[in-house]
């Protein structure tokens, strides 16, 4: 789909600095546009609110990080832009409807280890 300028550029924000975004205001100022005239437009032209995408944006980047078991969630939830992992899994269960770890959990690839002692034995993790 092709945005105008101000929404792609929103959009591109959004991507590159979801981190660093606190909120809808924040990105209005640094698009030195009005913060309804930009919740406005965003909505008509992608059908969802610009809070709603720069969520979505973090909870997806969140379980990208999800499937690295050296991540802790106050890794995660900081890297994502949340102010604390107690925020963020509150968050994430309600955009996933199960905790982080259980999302972790339920994608994590179970690893086969090769032990050369056990000559039949297979553990997985």
């Amino acid at each position: 789909m092709t945005y105008s300028l101000l929404i792609a550029a929103a959009v591109a924000e959004i991507n590159e600095s979801f981190a660093e975004i606190f909120g809808v205001s924040e990105l209005a100022e640094r698009l030195q546009v009005n913060e309804s005239y930009l919740i406005r437009r965003f909505n008509t032209e992608t059908g969802v609110s610009p809070g709603r995408y720069l969520q979505a944006v973090r909870i997806d980047r969140a379980k990208k990080l999800l499937s690295e078991p050296a991540y802790s969630l106050d890794v995660i939830a900081a890297l994502c832009g949340y102010s604390g992992a107690n925020y963020f899994c509150k968050v994430f269960k309600k955009e996933c409807g199960e905790t982080p770890t259980a999302f972790r959990n339920r994608t994590a690839p179970s690893v086969r280890l090769y032990m050369p002692d056990a000559e039949n034995d297979e553990i997985y993790l």
